[in-house]
């Protein structure tokens, strides 16, 4: 079996160094094999490599390979990252910095990729049974998660009565019920990237701070809360949520997903 690498690089990429590095880490053999074309756009080589490794599978292991490429060569790269948003990329730069980034819109259906902007995908969100002050939870979020955010963004909203999946979910549970006060913090310019996975460990663990502070039951929606997956007639998502409190931490899938359509 065979697992891909698929990734963008700028005009300046380099195909012999990168089949050199790939000999290098020992992850080149007789049947890994490279599509390579050129196209248009800043990054106009679409690159689609393949190989036996297991390890590349996994989202962390792809981009610190990519990093070591580029920082060795002098390279500068792009990727798809594990985000449903169609114009988000991790962009790698010769430094070894990883940022996430958006593609121009109109660049990219006219098939060419050229950097637009820093993407301030949202880093997490917690849902309260007590309104804070933006004014407070800015500056108690910077203190927490400093050192791996930049700048934050902090967006408050009222959830109403609607139809939601959390809001129809969470009459299961008699602790989520008055929990109505969401904030949802937003990377501000270039910040680190991180997976799905480390992003959603950072989160929690920053919440549980938070909580300690406060005193307040919190529940947190971390990177990668909502999983959609393929099911007979079509795809549906299951959706789950930390709560954290006096217990300690637990995880409750809210809404669940259907077995068929």
């Amino acid at each position: 079996m065979r697992y891909g690498l698929y990734f963008y690089g700028d005009k300046t990429f380099n195909q012999n160094a990168f089949e050199a590095f790939c000999k290098q880490q020992e992850v080149f053999d007789e049947d890994s094999f490279f599509e390579i074309k050129k196209e248009e756009g800043e990054y106009c080589y679409s690159i689609e490599a393949y190989f036996k490794k297991e390890d590349f599978k996994d989202i962390d292991f792809q981009v610190n390979f990519l990093t070591a490429f580029c920082k060795a060569y002098t390279q500068r790269v792009i990727l798809d990252g594990e985000w449903l948003a169609p114009m988000a990329y991790i962009l790698i730069e010769p430094s070894g910095s990883r940022s996430t980034i958006a593609v121009n819109f109109e660049e990219m259906e006219a098939g060419r990729l050229t950097f637009d902007c820093y993407n301030d995908l949202v880093f997490g969100r917690f849902v309260s049974s007590v309104k804070f002050s933006v004014e407070a939870i800015q500056e108690a979020m910077e203190a927490i998660f400093e050192g791996k955010v930049n700048d934050l963004r902090i967006q408050y909203e009222l959830q109403k009565e609607g139809r939601s999946s959390f809001s129809i979910g969470k009459e299961k549970y008699p602790i989520l019920q008055k929990m109505n006060h969401f904030y949802s913090l937003f990377p501000l310019g270039k910040n680190p990237w991180f997976s799905n996975k480390n992003k959603a460990k950072i989160f929690v663990e920053g919440m549980e701070k938070f909580y300690q502070k406060q005193q307040i039951p919190i529940a947190c929606f971390p990177a990668g809360f909502s999983i959609i997956e393929n099911i007979p007639g079509g795809s549906d998502s299951e959706e789950h949520l930390i709560l954290i409190n006096e217990k300690g931490k637990e995880k409750i899938i809210y809404k669940e997903r259907r077995k068929r359509w």
